[in-house]
């Protein structure tokens, strides 16, 4: 320091300290025209530059030695004013930064500019491998289209250059001619003004003027059916207009998820000059959906928010659907910058992974390309960043390219030095002073802006007006000692330089977010302003002198923050009147005199009235929804200090309501970490209240006092830390809402939503008779009158373990009542379900969610009357109040409880082509999967051709990857691969259809459905002769013995389709054995599933090996005895699908028993109506039967013709193995 103090000592009194002659080195003048005094012995206080902000804000402090609290004042008069030459006019994004010094005379003369360290927006030093490399990689990714989009990470140090290499490659980028949509964000450290999906959110708030028209034109093809009626006719040759598909737009539910992941669609949708949005795409849309754009307001309205589980999947969806169509035209693509990963939220890493995954639908690339960038030095291996880009490797087998930068070459630092200086055609002169400098920043880029400029405010480096050139005097180790080694410390003593209410005005921008807008940080500084637009000040004021106020203040405040972009500190933004900080380090250093140098008490005074004001704000008609976040996060650790227990509690109520508003926000977004803590904060404040008549305060102040608010911030919180998959957190806020509501009796309908989430966790858990007991009893409180030996049912058995227990007659008889007046009363019609209103109300909606998971905890304990009455009631319900889009998948459930618990297939039938009917009257399509898959593969595969069934299952997977509900999508693909199976569709059809749709399941890890589907899959292969196994699941798809096939569920329908292939390939014994352990078992457990064919396969199993082998004749007779009398009950109560396969059973019992006059005509009957139902397979299989049988009786030429024809049904099948085998066998014969 003392070395310092020396060197600029020498500097002041104009010694040639560097022996190279003396210069012109005066200390700038005052404004008086006196010398600026020193401090620290010899070291010059720099002048504060003259502006129109001389009085300090409302919230307090700047530093420990400022105390002025009082506000901006920009009376324009005497030096009050701020000299327009100096008013950043010039800076405006894309030009050069300019850092002005006044000459070494003291005058303030232009001198044609060249008093100016202009830094340059438009060059980049030392980085031409690294532009080139991103060229390349999108020049690859649009000639080659390997992957859905084109993705790259930067990373290197902090001011390294980062940003500017994006914004260089996206300048050439749109210089070529392209339309270049850009969408860039930036994460900040302290997430302030960004809400919980960090800056994600905010992608479409600053959209820059070039890339707006680009970006509207997209948008209306994306969302076209809700900016015009009938859509929009993109063909100019054709005047009638044509709506697109489904695929090419986003529904009505997916932009409305749409909005909330990003509220600024709308505004940047809005025509240019339209404020109002009346009249443009921006308010079409709005009114299409019937929405606000801020979520907060239907929040405080009261409506509900999110289910947490279902839009778990529909949020990543929704952002990945949107990118794929906005990304669609390769004439306005797409780039997307991510700054500053290493702050990002774990929402956001979903999400950007959600759009780099690889869609199993996507045959088209993405025209994105979307970039990150990193602190290299803040992202280690164990980083959340590094584990996503990890997975995205293993998930697309495509590795993400890291382009890593180094800081600047000693030559590029000597350029970039040389052009600021206006030295551009000397370099070699600024070696010297290059030289020193690199030493101390090691070429970083920000580093060596700030410190030239520190080296220029300490006249280090001087403008000479004599050779009108820059000049220095000092040797390069005394350069370098002037620099501050730490850069937080360069950039803080340039701000300290300017007037002390600029430096407020930073700290409170600071402390809002990354980037504000004028008016908002309008009314932080002047809260009165707020005020005096309410209505009520309206009308006691007048409006001019309000008006007059208001502009005054404004235009003041510009011209400050016009200053601050003339120094480097700020860039404007889009849109106009907003302001950011030029890079992330100024707004930290800005932070740090908050947090670091002022005291405790005047922090929180400065953050808690910050808060307060953003509060206000926010629930005006101008706030934001990130007003709320930023809010709560001041106030939470803002203490509350009252003299009264009054105004304490007032306090205390009025956070906890901003943190659940803030936890809902989040919630919304499924950010459950952050929806967690502002719930928790919440209930913190409630737990702070005193309640003066019970002279205790804690807990039962909070449920008596504020029980409303206090069960919404424990139902938020118990969402919250479910999603997290803390469900013992969970519990315990459910547990409190239901202690607390047996003490206080609140409204029921205030706790429904608790009691939802609680039966949700209980059921997740496993603890399925307590989840039972609670909806029941809820049920209770809402009016539902069940038997209360059904809600503790009793059940009565006879000693024996082994043996089903039977419930009392009492439950059994009361629901085949209540089942008979229902069908009498309520079962709806078509016609009905036409005119059925729609439920909107969320109590009632809430009702019949209750009612349906109530029906399920009874199905699942096998309490299967009071399941019937549940459904009873659940039908009479809908008739006397609408329909709700869990309705359809009520009615199948039902539907399939009739069909195969009470043997009403016909009832059962006709309730699941209603459900089938609702379908298409849901509003939030994630419900759609459930209602088809359930109402197809349960009910009208028993009761409809097997092959028409196929649709709806094809619809289901539709309607699960449109609206995002992935595991509906799953189980129909699923019970597509099964239908395809037992129908006969041909194997190689189904075997592409399994290899397609493996990988996509696997990677969003839907392992089980994967898995029953792999073992359709392995099936196929084996009858396709691809595999060297016939009725061993072992080949290019699975190994039976391996991972989760050896055991378990999968080890139970591996053996079913093991007893397929035996049925095929002839392996009776094997076959038969495994049958006639298994039982009806499968039929038992999973009631309703495959369509009735793995109980014919079993029968057919079971008399094939009696024909085989006389010695067990009897015991396998016996085993199919059962099985053949099911198998007519079902066909009797008009099972179509399994007409045939009986018939051949009943074939080979006729064989068996010796009946020779019926078994020609019974082989025919199941011939003739296999072929009729096109069950190739079970065609081919009765000609093979028979042909065998016809061997035993001698007829060679009849059982070739037969076996003939079965080849060709094989054949037809795609049953290579098969025809290979029986060929053998008709080789044999002929011999």
């Amino acid at each position: 320091m003392e070395q310092e103090n020396a060197v600029v000592a020498a500097l002041g009194e104009g010694r040639d300290v560097a022996g190279q002659g003396a210069k012109n080195t005066e200390l700038p003048k005052t404004e008086n025209g006196e010398d600026t005094k020193k401090s620290n012995g010899d070291s010059p206080v720099p002048p504060a530059p003259k502006n129109g902000l001389d009085r300090c804000g409302e919230f307090g402090v700047i530093g420990e030695e400022q105390e002025d609290e009082s506000h901006f004042d920009t009376r324009r008069d005497g030096d009050k004013n701020i000299d327009p030459s100096n008013s950043g006019t010039d800076s405006e994004e894309g030009q050069d930064q300019v850092f002005e010094l006044k000459h070494s005379n003291g005058t303030n003369d232009d001198m044609e500019g060249g008093a100016r360290i202009q830094f340059s927006n438009d060059k980049l030093y030392g980085r031409d491998v690294e532009l080139r490399r991103l060229d390349e990689l999108w020049e690859s990714h649009q000639n080659n289209a390997t992957s859905p989009c084109c993705a790259a990470m930067i990373s290197g140090y902090s001011g390294c250059g980062k940003t500017r290499l994006v914004e260089k490659f996206v300048s050439q980028q749109q210089n070529s001619g392209k339309s270049i949509i850009y969408l860039r964000a930036k994460y900040s450290q302290t997430r302030l003004a960004t809400g919980p999906l960090g800056c994600f959110g905010s992608l479409f708030d600053n959209v820059l003027e070039a890339s707006l028209e680009p970006l509207r034109k997209s948008l209306r093809r994306v969302l076209s059916t809700m900016i015009t009626p009938n859509g929009i006719d993109f063909n100019n040759n054709n005047n009638n207009k044509q709506k697109q598909s489904v695929d090419q737009e986003l529904n009505e539910d997916e932009a409305r998820v749409l909005l909330r992941i990003f509220p600024g669609l709308l505004a940047a949708m809005r025509e240019e000059g339209d404020a109002s949005g009346e009249g443009d795409d921006a308010a079409s849309l709005a009114s299409s959906l019937s929405v606000s754009t801020r979520a907060s307001k239907a929040l405080r309205s009261g409506s509900s928010g999110s289910k947490t589980i279902e839009n778990k999947k529909v949020l990543q969806f929704v952002l990945q659907k949107f990118f794929r169509l906005l990304c669609a035209n390769p004439k306005r693509p797409v780039f997307l910058v991510l700054d500053d990963l290493q702050w990002a939220d774990d929402q956001s890493f979903l999400l950007i992974q959600a759009l780099l995954m690889i869609s199993e639908d996507e045959n088209q690339p993405m025209h994105l390309f979307l970039i990150g960038s990193f602190r290299s030095n803040e992202v280690d291996e164990e980083h959340k960043l590094k584990g996503m880009l990890k997975s995205i490797e293993e998930m697309n087998e495509n590795k993400v390219p890291v382009i890593t930068l180094p800081e600047l070459s000693l030559s590029s630092v000597t350029q970039m030095i040389a052009d600021s200086l206006q030295m551009e055609e000397t370099p070699e002169k600024v070696e010297p002073l290059a030289e020193a400098i690199y030493a101390k920043t090691l070429g970083n880029p920000l580093f060596t802006r700030q410190a030239l400029e520190q080296l220029a405010n300490k006249n280090a480096i001087y403008w000479d007006s004599i050779s009108f050139s820059w000049a220095w005097n000092l040797r390069q180790q005394e350069l370098q000692d002037l620099i501050t080694d730490d850069i937080i410390e360069m950039i803080q003593s340039k701000i300290s330089q300017l007037d002390p209410n600029i430096q407020h005005t930073l700290q409170v921008a600071a402390c809002t977010g990354p980037t504000v807008d004028v008016d908002t940080l309008l009314e932080l500084i002047y809260p009165e302003l707020a005020a005096l637009h309410t209505e009520e000040a309206q009308k006691q004021h007048n409006t001019g002198v309000t008006e007059a106020y208001h502009a005054d203040k404004k235009q003041g405040l510009i011209r400050g923050l016009d200053q601050c972009v003339s120094k480097g500190l700020l860039v404007r933004a889009s849109p106009s009147e907003s302001y950011s900080f030029a890079h992330d380090r100024i707004e930290e250093a800005s932070r740090r005199f908050v947090y670091d140098k002022m005291r405790h008490d005047k922090r929180s005074s400065f953050l808690g009235q910050l808060g307060k004001s953003l509060y206000k704000r926010a629930v005006s008609d101008h706030g934001e929804d990130w007003m709320f976040f930023t809010a709560a996060q001041h106030l939470n650790e803002y203490d509350t200090t009252s003299t009264s227990t009054e105004e304490l509690n007032d306090a205390h109520v009025e956070l906890a309501m901003l943190n659940n508003i803030t936890a809902k926000l989040s919630l919304e977004l499924l950010a459950f970490e952050s929806a967690a803590k502002f719930a928790s904060k919440g209930i913190v404040s409630l737990l702070a209240l005193k309640d003066g008549s019970l002279q205790e305060g804690g807990e039962n102040a909070m449920w008596v006092a504020q029980g409303e608010l206090a069960i919404s911030l424990h139902t938020v919180g118990a969402e919250a830390e479910y999603g997290q998959g803390n469900t013992d957190q969970a519990s315990t806020y459910c547990n409190e809402i239901l202690k607390y509501h047996e003490k206080n009796r609140y409204d029921i309908f205030n706790v429904l939503p608790s009691i939802l989430v609680h039966l949700d966790i209980l059921a997740a858990k496993g603890d399925k008779e307590e989840a039972f007991q609670l909806a029941f009893s809820v049920l209770d409180h809402l009016g539902f009158w069940f038997p209360s030996s059904a809600q503790t049912l009793d059940w009565v058995g006879d000693g024996k373990e082994n043996k089903p227990k039977k419930p009392k007659r009492y439950p059994r008889m009361l629901a085949a009542m209540k089942l008979k007046e229902v069908k009498a009363k309520y079962i709806p019609t078509e016609n009905s379900i036409d005119s059925m209103p729609r439920v909107s109300d969320p109590q009632l909606i809430e009702t019949f969610d209750i009612l349906h998971k109530a029906g399920s905890f009874a199905y699942q304990l096998e309490n299967i009357p009071l399941y019937v009455m549940v459904y009873c009631e659940a039908l009479k319900w809908m008739n006397k109040n609408g329909m709700t889009d869990a309705s359809a998948s009520a009615i199948a459930s039902f539907a399939n409880a009739l069909m195969h618990v009470y043997g009403d297939f016909e009832t059962g039938a006709r309730l699941a082509e209603l459900a089938i009917c609702l379908v298409g009257r849901i509003q939030r399509k994630f419900h759609e999967p459930r209602a088809l898959n359930t109402a197809s593969a349960f009910v009208l595969s028993w009761v409809r051709p097997l092959r028409m069934c196929l649709k709806y299952h094809s619809q289901a997977i539709e309607s699960g990857r449109r609206s995002g509900n992935i595991e509906g999508a799953a189980v129909g693909k699923m019970f597509s691969s099964w239908n395809m199976m037992y129908s006969a569709l041909p194997l190689g059809q189904l075997e592409s259809f399994c290899r397609a749709g493996l990988p996509p399941l696997r990677k969003m890890e839907l392992h089980f459905d994967a898995n029953l589907i792999t073992m359709v899959w392995q099936t196929s292969l084996n009858l396709m002769g691809r595999s060297e196994n016939t009725v061993r699941l072992v080949g290019e798809a699975m190994n039976e013995h391996e991972g989760p096939y050896a055991g378990g569920p999968f080890k139970m329908v591996g053996d079913i389709w093991r007893r397929y292939l035996c049925a095929f390939f002839g392996e009776w014994e094997e076959g038969a054995g495994n049958a006639l352990a298994a039982g009806d078992s499968f039929a038992q457990r999973m009631k309703g599933m495959k369509f009735g064919m793995e109980t014919a396969i079993r029968g057919i199993l079971l008399v094939g090996m009696a024909r085989k082998d006389k010695s067990t004749e009897a015991k396998y007779k016996k085993g199919a005895q059962p099985v053949l009398k099911q198998l007519q009950i079902w066909i009797g109560k008009g099972c179509v699908n399994i007409m045939g396969p009986t018939k051949l059973i009943e074939a080979e019992m006729a064989v068996i028993d010796g009946k020779k006059r019926r078994i020609r005509s019974l082989f025919q009957e199941s011939i003739s109506i296999s072929l009729r139902d096109q069950f190739h397979q079970y065609a081919g299989l009765a000609h093979e039967r028979f042909a065998f049988y016809l061997i035993q009786m001698g007829d060679k030429n009849a059982a070739k013709e037969n076996l003939s024809k079965a080849i060709n049904l094989y054949q037809l099948w795609g049953a290579q193995k098969k025809v290979e085998l029986l060929r053998s066998e008709m080789s044999a014969l002929t011999t």
